[in-house]
């Protein structure tokens, strides 16, 4: 990875780009003014979650990214983890959200938002009766990148019959972690999935 960050400000947060973000001068010139059209809010698909890229890192000079996430009643989210690098903004459109940090829960709550700061162990879920969606805002990566990459391998694996625990999706999945600067912590996954009696 490389960051970038004016010398002359002292308090500037780095910009990070991972190495295959493709990063030309045009890239970098300044961000003008961008709208994007409004949108029905997602429904869960069949395995409780759907996500959509609202703002492309690359609309934004890789400084930010917008996802929009739907959660179907109980049902788990990533597991917990962290990143290095990429702070993470969440604004609940519907539903209660349920946030991970270190090991204090939150429950957010339509018209609420949450941040969650580089290098703390976070992750989220719905526990509740009702779906959830919600607005995820990744600030200073192009971690758009990292979800598109992510959900083209699983969908990888659903055509081979296969599971991300086999070794050739295993070690992709590692390597993608450790371009883009995350810490994967899956074995408090289950205690989550059980304690609220979640799917996903």
């Amino acid at each position: 990875m490389t960051t970038e960050s004016d010398p002359e400000d002292e308090t500037a947060i780095p910009l990070v780009r991972c190495k295959s973000g493709g990063n030309s001068p045009a890239d970098e010139a300044a961000v003008g003014g961008l709208q994007v059209p409004p949108m029905e809010p997602l429904k869960a698909g069949s395995r409780g979650v759907d996500i959509r890229v609202r703002v492309r890192s690359s609309q934004t000079a890789n400084q930010y990214t917008c996802v929009e996430t739907a959660l179907a009643p109980r049902t788990m989210g990533p597991s917990p983890h962290r990143h290095e690098d990429l702070d993470e903004l969440a604004f609940v459109l519907e539903g209660t959200l349920t946030v991970l940090v270190d090991d204090v829960e939150y429950d957010v709550p339509a018209g609420g938002m949450h941040l969650r700061p580089r290098g703390l162990v976070h992750s989220f879920w719905n526990a509740t009766d009702e779906p959830v969606c919600f607005l995820d805002m990744f600030l200073n990566q192009n971690f758009d990148e990292y979800l598109e990459i992510f959900f083209a391998m699983r969908g990888e694996v659903s055509r081979r019959d296969s599971t991300m625990t086999d070794r050739e999706f295993g070690e992709r999945m590692a390597a993608l972690d450790r371009e883009f600067g995350v810490t994967q912590f899956h074995d408090r996954r289950g205690e989550i999935v059980e304690r609220y009696g979640l799917t996903g």
